[in-house]
């Protein structure tokens, strides 16, 4: 296996590991939420696994999908539905329950993990160290969280239709 680690700004970076019979591009996003996104690359074609969510993010990833010069062949997501319309609607793939996941108290699970923000906010801890992510977070990526997860809770309460929800989003975190 040879590793490389491509930086792309002072924040985000891609890492390839190279397997021989195809590569795995790892991208840290850098985004207060610390996503990580995907490519598994084979000889003819592309995966992309968990596409990312924030807008910047989007087009610097679609650049680097295109530099590598393959078609993509799915696109498989759990979370990160946010970025589906960077790509064709029939590669898609999300996992059993998602669509279903999405249109209920989403993010039920949001809300234990606010909880949990929440409690390590008031642990006196000034590092946290998560799966979620590459690094580690300080205590205003903590605050971030919280906001966003609240901002989220608000505006999938006040909003009628995915689309209203996701403008609203786009507005409040562009």
């Amino acid at each position: 296996m040879v590793a490389e680690t491509i930086s792309v700004n002072a924040q985000s970076k891609f890492e390839v590991k190279d397997f021989g019979s195809f590569k795995i591009h790892s991208y840290a996003t850098a985004d207060p939420l610390g996503d990580m996104s995907y490519i598994i690359e084979g000889k003819n074609a592309l995966v992309i696994l968990e596409p990312v969510l924030f807008h910047v993010n989007i087009k610097e990833f679609g650049e680097y999908v295109e530099s590598l010069k393959k078609p993509i062949e799915k696109v498989i997501a759990s979370y990160h539905t946010g970025g589906f319309n960077a790509f064709d609607p029939e590669s898609i793939v999300m996992i059993e329950g998602m669509p279903e996941f999405e249109k209920g108290e989403a993010y039920s699970g949001m809300s234990a993990y606010l909880a949990e923000l929440e409690h390590a906010k008031k642990s006196g801890a000034s590092l946290f160290i998560g799966g979620h992510g590459m690094g580690t977070a300080e205590m205003k990526d903590v605050d971030f969280q919280i906001a966003y997860l609240k901002k989220m809770k608000e505006l999938m309460n006040k909003e009628k239709s995915s689309e209203g929800f996701i403008a609203a989003m786009k507005k409040a975190y562009p």
